[in-house]
């Protein structure tokens, strides 16, 4: 399943289970900040090596998100990570970057 069906599951409410998240890398001290007419970002640890990432969806709460092709299992936040985020905010934009990459449009 690529991003754009990803988005579009979860504005229906799907959301993913176990199995999906079962081989996701942990993300530690994550935050997340939004490109001016772009995509939001999120950046983090993973395995100790800093790691950027175009975010596609996220929960927050839950403690899931998607990066580009990939789930993420979000560990311990960053001092900011969660102020002013909006899950329906970033898949949106996410969605909005996608379309003007073209019909390849994937991350």
């Amino acid at each position: 399943m690529d991003d754009r069906e990803i988005i579009t599951r979860l504005r229906t409410g799907w959301r993913p289970s176990g199995r999906d998240l079962a081989d996701a890398a942990l993300i530690e001290r994550w935050s997340v900040d939004v490109i001016a007419r772009g995509p939001y970002v999120l950046h983090g640890r993973i395995a100790g090596r800093m790691t950027l990432a175009v975010l596609i969806a996220i929960d927050a709460d839950v403690g899931w998100a998607r990066a580009c092709r990939r789930w993420l299992v979000l560990g311990e936040p960053g001092s900011v990570a969660r102020r002013f985020l909006n899950p329906d905010e970033v898949m949106r934009r996410a969605a909005g970057w996608m379309l003007l990459r073209g019909p390849e449009g994937n991350c």
